[in-house]
């Protein structure tokens, strides 16, 4: 259960900071809402309402995959079967679980497991709606506004990485989520092999969602060939080709204050 409530708690603070790392990006670049960046009861806010997203993650989390028995007796033989592993008294499978049977043998909806999972959507989506927004309004407010090309080259890259992060969880969270849901609802997806890596897509979005960043943006994206490069020296091309601008990270806070609102 300790470990459960971790893996959610580090899952959704992942989601909410990018939430808030754009929603600041939003306000220093185009001087709207600074607010919540330069009083104190902003910062507050924003920080709480961080912490209270991710504490009601980890109960909806808690509440809707903590393993029980029915669960367990459920994916017990597609784990032996797909992963080869042997569900017991110490090894348990977090999900929920839609369908029970009921005294007489009939399945019944677990309404606390749906609710739950549907209730998980619904924050991450909340958030994920905040990421699109200043996304977009950040997107236009860089593309018409009076700056130098250099200026715009490095906002325009930043809001790419951006942009990346905010499909990486539609990928990795979002699509794999609703079809475990409506699939397990409906005996599509849950009692199959594809229904149990869905669920790795999901433990797989911290990752990715790094790596993504690790690649797209060109000043991370040298760095780790030249460490890849140290380590394996017969890999990539010569140390010259990728001579890095150790200007380019202090300036790009400068840059993002040089845009008019």
């Amino acid at each position: 259960m300790l470990a459960l409530s971790f893996f959610a708690n580090s899952f959704a603070q992942s989601l909410s900071l990018l939430g808030v790392h754009c929603l600041y990006r939003y306000t220093v670049i185009t001087g709207r809402l600074t607010y919540f960046f330069t009083t104190t009861k902003g910062i507050l806010c924003v920080v709480v309402t961080h912490f209270t997203a991710s504490m009601f993650y980890v109960v909806f989390c808690v509440c809707g995959m903590q393993p029980t028995k029915s669960r367990t007796d459920f994916s017990r033989a597609d784990m032996k079967k797909y992963l080869n592993v042997t569900l017991d008294e110490s090894v348990f499978y977090f999900a929920p679980n839609y369908l029970v049977p009921d005294e007489a043998g009939r399945e019944v909806i677990n309404w606390v497991d749906l609710i739950s999972s549907t209730m998980c959507l619904v924050l991450c989506g909340s958030i994920y709606s905040l990421i699109c927004y200043t996304g977009v309004k950040l997107y236009f407010h860089v593309k018409s506004a009076v700056i130098t090309g250099k200026q715009r080259r490095i906002q325009l890259q930043l809001l790419y990485v951006l942009l990346a992060q905010a499909l990486s969880p539609v990928f990795f969270e979002f699509f794999p989520a609703f079809c475990i849901i409506l699939g397990g609802f409906f005996h599509l997806v849950q009692q199959t092999k594809p229904g149990i890596y869905f669920s790795m897509f999901i433990a797989g979005y911290s990752a990715a969602d790094a790596i993504l960043v690790l690649i797209l943006f060109k000043a991370y994206r040298v760095r780790v060939a030249a460490i890849v490069r140290k380590i394996l020296p017969f890999f990539g091309k010569s140390e010259s080709t990728y001579k890095i601008n150790t200007t380019t990270s202090s300036s790009l806070k400068a840059d993002s204050q040089n845009i008019p609102a």
